[in-house]
């Protein structure tokens, strides 16, 4: 049986399509990976694999649709990544915030029931970690990416990033049981926040990183 060797062409140069336009998206974004980071990430790597997958085989689709089809999608993509930057009230409704479940040695039902976690559930993730269980954690944290961050008894507690590339955080400074009066004065002045790429509190200091490589404890 003679192999369709136009096809076979034809799927060769669907697959270079999509691997372009993929790096093509990863320089426009700013983003060197395609691991989701977020629930919207894993969102958008699924779509992509979607287009792709059912349009690969398909011999009514040409190369040049394909493109079109993938360059709609990447373009919508730059653009909610641009929004998401820019406004974190739409940050915040595509992604999220993390889940405190554990918070001073105690389980908090009702961040088990946000996050659509049973406590056998936790176990199983924090035995992936080489933890006993819930008894042993002082914190754990469930990620927007689905990952459980965990700080042990006797652990440093987590740090919370309060600035990230000039715009204030306030869901973190939440979570840190600060606001944005705290930061300011914190800052004493000698910075706005705007002059910040990041902010870092750990419960002790106010770690600040500026966009020309220096780093100040306050």
């Amino acid at each position: 049986m003679a192999l369709n060797w136009n096809y076979y062409m034809g799927i060769a140069f669907k697959m270079l399509t999509v691997i372009t336009l993929l790096i093509v998206y990863t320089r426009m974004s700013g983003s060197r990976r395609l691991a989701p980071v977020t629930v919207f990430d894993s969102i958008s790597n699924l779509v992509v694999g979607a287009i792709a997958g059912t349009t690969l085989l398909n011999q009514n689709v040409r190369p040049i649709d394909l493109a079109m089809f993938m360059t709609i999608w990447l373009l919508l993509l730059v653009g909610i990544r641009y929004m998401r930057r820019r406004y974190p009230k739409v940050r915040l409704v595509l992604d999220g915030n993390p889940i405190e479940l554990i918070v001073d040695g105690k389980l908090r039902p009702q961040a088990f029931k946000r996050a659509g976690l049973s406590p056998t559930s936790l176990q199983t993730m924090l035995r992936s970690q080489g933890i006993s269980g819930p008894h042993a954690v002082d914190s754990a944290i469930f990620e927007r990416n689905g990952e459980l961050s965990v700080n042990q008894a006797g652990d440093a507690p987590f740090s919370v990033i309060v600035i990230d590339r000039g715009q204030i955080k306030h869901e973190a400074l939440e979570r840190a049981d600060r606001n944005a009066a705290w930061l300011r004065q914190k800052l004493h002045g000698q910075f706005e926040p705007d002059e910040i790429f990041c902010a870092e509190w750990d419960e002790t200091k106010l770690w600040v990183s500026l966009y020309d490589g220096t780093t100040v404890a306050i």
